[in-house]
């Protein structure tokens, strides 16, 4: 049996090395379904798909397919076929396979082949294919949005520095506007001080495509919608009843950002100093709501600058309190580049450990500070995106400490989905902080689940799962990908990729069983 697994890796580790194809001859189109399909074809055709975001495609010579007597090879490539998305040959013998995620919504090309690329039609093969969704990713991206990687994070452009651009990116996962949240995101709205037109965090009850862009920010007119806006640009000089001359914020409920009226609250300057936020700098904006107080308040770079009180569940939603989310963006003949990306911070130095494990299907949550100074109060926060979180404990401090002191806390209350941890730190002036965040050990999934933990070291991820015979793949956010198609048959190996900090999508399969997940990764 070793010899078996070793073989396979083998052969897997030899596919690497497949020559990239392109080319071909136009044979028409697939529509995968989530039944297997076949079609009888030969080496040298391609064949158009239109693929979903977060949606899984297999083609295989392997499982219900049929490349007898030739060493088959299959490429994925861009719609016009010049670029490689993947190649893969010799998955099962000498027959190839593709299992391959789509990191946005589009066509591709497939393209059949034999080893070498070999486009002569002389080989009569059968190939199988099917469509599967699995959860990847958190946002549904709209307009001109796209995937980026900047500044070795993974982030989310709204709008590139062209005018008349509009783009948005709508979180996959409702908010309950019962329960308090802290949205934590860091945020670039540009860096051109004449530039426009600016952003908005929008809720709403059922997202859809982006609203009206230019001076409207891309969410004009979205019903139903609560509008966090931050405007870079005066356009309602000189009256000044809905816009300011400096960067502001305001929060609008009827769906209009252009007036006539005043602002539901607000304008007021984005910055005390009436500074610009389109500087060339990142900002971090946290937007926090309790139900409690019905308030919602607005920090920028940790400076409270709006509070807004209303009953947004009965007012604005409907009665609706399962809420989604979204960042909006728009330019007009004015441009700037405006995108977010996850908030990154600094863990504090008095606090030497924060760390999770499992307790049964509870997980316990520790922490451990060396010193305390003024502070008021622990939180600890949970999030499954990273960007949105949810206090789930307070615990409050008295007096000040220059001694070690332990911290834990139960949580019974576990989900399946890959969760986060996080600590908000207040002290007696009303000031916070954050330490960096944690993975949760995913407790109440880890028997089902077949990916098991990671943790860093030195720049290289080191993965463990709860199954053998597996295989693996590591994309970035923008569909990059980060490691080739990997074989694992023992689940308790510890398995490295060397990557840099930032957020990647790990694609696990079994390839007996059919089970497929995607796990998002947070690389520090």
């Amino acid at each position: 049996m070793k010899l078996h697994y070793t073989l396979l890796f083998f052969l897997l580790i030899i596919s690497n090395f497949s020559f990239a194809c392109n080319g071909g001859t136009a044979s028409g189109a697939l529509a995968p379904t989530a039944a297997y399909q076949t079609i009888n074809t030969q080496n040298g055709r391609y064949y158009t798909v239109n693929v979903a975001q977060c949606s899984s495609y297999e083609f295989t010579f392997c499982a219900g397919g049929s490349a007898s007597g030739i060493d088959s090879q299959l490429t994925i490539l861009d719609a016009p076929g010049a670029v490689e998305i993947v190649t893969t040959d010799d998955v099962c013998g000498l027959n190839a396979a593709i299992t391959w995620t789509a990191t946005f919504t589009g066509t591709i090309r497939i393209l059949v082949s034999r080893f070498f690329c070999n486009h002569d039609l002389t080989s009569n093969v059968t190939l199988a294919y099917r469509m599967t969704t699995i959860p990847c990713g958190p946002y549904t991206l709209a307009g001109n949005a796209t995937n980026q990687i900047i500044g070795g994070q993974n982030c989310i452009e709204l709008t590139p520095e062209l005018n008349g651009q509009t783009g948005c990116a709508w979180n996959n996962t409702a908010l309950n506007f019962n329960n308090p949240f802290n949205l934590s995101l860091s945020y670039y709205f540009g860096n051109n001080i004449n530039g426009a037109d600016g952003t908005t965090f929008t809720f709403q009850p059922n997202p859809a495509a982006c609203g009206t862009a230019g001076g409207q920010l891309g969410a004009g007119g979205i019903p139903n919608s609560l509008v966090v806006e931050f405007d870079t640009y005066d356009n309602d000089f000189p009256a000044h009843i809905f816009d300011l001359a400096a960067d502001h914020v305001s929060v609008e409920i009827d769906g209009n950002l252009l007036g006539p009226a005043a602002p539901y609250c607000g304008p007021t300057p984005a910055f005390a100093s009436l500074a610009n936020l389109d500087d060339g700098v990142t900002h971090a904006i946290n937007i926090v709501w309790n139900p409690a107080t019905f308030n919602l308040t607005v920090f920028v770079d940790g400076n409270l600058r709006l509070t807004c009180n209303g009953d947004f569940v009965n007012t604005v939603f409907g009665g609706n309190s399962n809420i989604f989310w979204g960042a909006t963006a728009a330019t007009g003949g004015l441009n700037n580049q405006q995108y977010f990306c996850p908030v990154t911070v600094a863990l504090p130095v008095e606090i030497s450990s924060f760390s999770s494990e499992c307790n049964g299907n509870s997980e316990t949550i520790s922490w451990v500070s060396e010193s305390e100074n003024e502070l008021m109060n622990y939180t600890l926060e949970q999030s499954f995106d990273g960007q949105v979180f949810v206090p789930i404990e307070i615990v409050f401090i008295n007096g000040n400490s220059t001694t070690q002191k332990k911290y834990s806390f139960e949580n019974r209350e576990v989900s399946e989905k890959q969760a986060y941890y996080r600590l908000v730190l207040t002290d007696k002036n009303g000031d916070i902080d954050y330490t960096e965040l944690i993975a949760s050990k995913n407790c109440a999934a880890i028997n089902q689940s077949l990916f098991n933990s990671y943790f860093v070291n030195e720049n290289k991820l080191n993965l463990s799962f709860n199954d053998d015979q597996l295989y693996f793949q590591l994309y970035d956010l923008t569909g990059k990908q980060i490691s080739t198609v990997n074989y694992s048959n023992d689940k308790n190996a510890q398995l490295e990729i060397e990557i840099s900090s930032g957020i990647y999508l790990l694609y696990v399969w079994n390839t007996s069983s059919q089970q497929k997940e995607c796990h998002r990764i947070f690389m520090k």
